[in-house]
C-alpha cells in the first residue's frame, strides 16, 4: 500500500491528495517549487521522498514466495501467493533515504521520518540499516513503551519476505531496549511459534512470565504456547499471574481445578464442586465457569465416550479443550476419534513430534477408509514438517490417487518437493486441469527450480 505523509504542515496537506490520486508530476512540480524558494524545508524533502516511494510501489510487481503457512494442509488458502509482500528496489530506497535524511538534517527530532526509514529498510530487507536506526528512533521518540510494540512491525516486514533469522535479530534488539515489557517477549514467542520453533517460543514465553505483570493478549498467547509444549503447569501459573495483574479477573482457581481434572488427580471433583458453589460464580456465564459447573455436576460421571465427544466438539478455549483432550486421550486410548482430535491439537500448535506420536498410535486403531485417508493427509504433513521424510513419503503415496482433489494435489506437491531436483511429480501436478492452492505452489516451486 502506498505511504501517506505523516506531518500535517501545509506542504503535506497539499501533497497527500496529489500522491493519493497518483498525480506525481503535479506533486513533484509543487515540491520543487517549494524547494526552489526554501531549500531547507524539511517537509518538502520528506514529501519528495514519499512521492518517489509511492510511484515505485505502484509500479512494482510483487514476487510471491512460499512461506510455511501457505503449505498448511489445514487451510485451503495460500495468502503468500494471493497477496505477496512488496520488495522495493534498493536503489529506489537509497534515493528515498537521501531525501528523508535532508529532512533530518533540518529537523533531527522527526520521529515520523525515522519510522518511515525503518519501514522502508524492512521492506527492502536492509536489516543492518534497520538495526542501526532503532536505537536512534527510541532516543528521540515520545511514545514510551508503545514504540516497542510499533517496532515489531519492522521485524514482521522481514519475516513476511522470508527473512526469519533477520526478523529475530530485530526482535532481539527490541527486547533489549524494552526488557520489562512482557508483551514484547510474548509477541516474539508468538513469532517463533508461527515458524514452528516451539523450543524458542517457550524460552521467550518464560521471559514474559518473569516480567511479573501481563495483559490479556499476553496471557492467551503464553497459555497456548505452554499447552502446545506440554507444560500445563506454566499455563496455570500464567493465568494466576494475570489474576494478580487484573483484580477483576477471578477465574485462576477454576483453571487450577480444571488442570487437576485433566490429569485425574484425586481431589479435582471435590475442589471444583466447592469452587462453583461460590457466590461470585452463580450468575457468571464465562466459559470456564460453565465447563467447571458441568464437570462438577452429576451429569458428568467419568468415562462416558459420548459426553466426552460432545465436549470435544464444543467451541471451547484452548485451555478447556486441552484439559478435555488430555483426560480423554488417557480415558479412551482405543478411540480413534479422540486420538485424532488430540493429534490435530498438537499439529495446530506446531508440536509435530507429539502429533506424530499420537498419529502413529491412531494408525493402529480401527477407523473407516475415509477417516484413514484424512488421517494420512494430516499425518503425512506433520511428518514432513518434522523432517521425517520416509514417513511423509510413504503416507503421501497412499493418497496420491485419492479422488479428493485437494488431498491428491497436496500429495503431488509434497512428494514433488521432497524429490527435487527431480521435477517429474511437480510436472504431473501441473498437468491437472482443476486447481487448488497446491497447483499454484507447485507452479512457483517449479519456476524457482528452472
Amino acid at each position: 500500500m502506498p505511504f501517506a505523509g505523516f506531518s500535517q504542515s501545509d506542504i503535506v496537506k497539499r501533497c497527500i491528495p496529489l500522491i493519493a490520486a497518483q498525480q506525481f508530476v503535479e506533486a513533484d512540480a509543487f515540491i520543487d517549487s517549494v524547494l526552489l524558494k526554501h531549500p531547507k524545508e524539511p517537509d518538502a524533502w520528506m514529501m519528495k521522498g514519499n512521492s518517489i516511494l509511492n510511484r515505485h510501489l505502484l509500479s512494482l510487481k510483487s514476487e510471491p514466495i512460499i512461506a510455511n503457512p501457505d503449505e498448511d494442509i489445514l487451510s485451503i488458502e495460500a495468502n503468500g501467493l494471493n497477496s505477496p509482500p512488496q520488495v522495493p528496489e534498493k536503489k529506489v530506497i537509497d534515493s528515498v533515504e537521501q531525501y528523508w535524511k535532508k529532512t533530518l538534517a533540518a529537523d533531527s527530532a522527526r520521529e515520523d521520518v525515522y519510522m518511515g526509514l525503518c519501514t522502508v529498510y524492512g521492506m527492502s530487507m536492509q536489516t543492518d540499516k534497520l538495526l542501526a536506526c532503532l536505537p536512534v528512533l527510541k532516543k528521540i521518540s515520545r511514545k514510551g513503551s508503545e514504540l516497542g510494540y510499533l517496532m515489531e512491525d519492522y521485524a514482521r516486514l522481514l519475516r513476511e519476505r522470508g527473512k526469519v533469522a533477520d526478523a529475530n535479530k530485530v526482535f532481539a534488539a527490541i527486547s533489549t531496549m524494552y526488557p520489562k515489557e512482557s508483551g514484547i517477549w510474548s509477541d516474539w514467542a508468538g513469532e517463533y511459534l508461527l515458524n514452528a520453533d516451539l523450543k524458542s517460543a517457550v524460552e521467550k514465553a518464560d521471559k514474559a512470565l518473569q516480567c511479573r505483570t501481563i495483559d490479556e493478549p499476553t496471557r492467551e498467547n503464553l497459555v497456548d504456547i505452554y499447552l502446545y509444549a506440554q507444560q500445563p503447569e506454566k499455563a496455570v501459573k500464567t493465568i494466576e499471574l494475570y489474576q494478580k495483574s487484573d483484580t477483576t479477573y477471578t477465574y485462576a482457581p477454576l483453571y487450577r481445578a480444571l488442570s487437576g481434572f485433566s490429569v485425574g488427580d484425586t481431589v479435582w471433583k471435590k475442589r471444583m464442586i466447592a469452587l462453583v458453589a461460590e457466590k461470585q460464580y452463580q450468575n457468571d456465564t464465562n466459559e470456564i465457569v460453565q465447563v467447571c459447573k458441568f464437570l462438577a455436576s452429576s451429569v458428568y460421571t467419568g468415562k462416558n465416550h459420548d459426553i466426552t465427544m460432545a465436549m470435544l466438539s464444543a467451541p471451547l478455549n484452548n485451555f478447556c479443550s486441552w484439559a478435555v483432550i488430555h483426560r480423554a486421550k488417557n480415558d479412551f486410548p482405543d478411540s480413534a476419534n479422540v486420538q485424532l482430535i488430540a493429534a490435530e491439537f498438537y499439529l495446530n500448535g506446531k508440536n509435530y513430534a507429539v502429533a506424530n506420536s499420537i498419529f502413529k498410535k491412531a494408525e493402529t486403531l480401527k477407523m473407516d477408509s475415509v477417516n484413514r485417508s484424512d488421517m494420512h493427509m494430516v499425518y503425512a504433513y506433520s511428518a514432513y514438517r518434522a523432517g521425517d521424510t520416509p514417513t511423509a513419503t510413504a503416507l503421501f503415496n497412499t493418497i496420491v490417487a485419492d479422488e479428493n482433489l485437494f488431498k491428491r494435489q497436496a500429495a503431488f506437491y509434497f512428494l514433488g518437493k521432497m524429490s527435487l531436483p527431480n521435477t517429474f511429480l511437480l510436472k504431473k501436478l501441473l498437468a491437472e486441469k482443476q486447481k487448488t492452492k497446491y497447483f499454484y505452489l507447485g507452479q512457483l516451486l517449479l519456476n524457482n527450480v528452472k
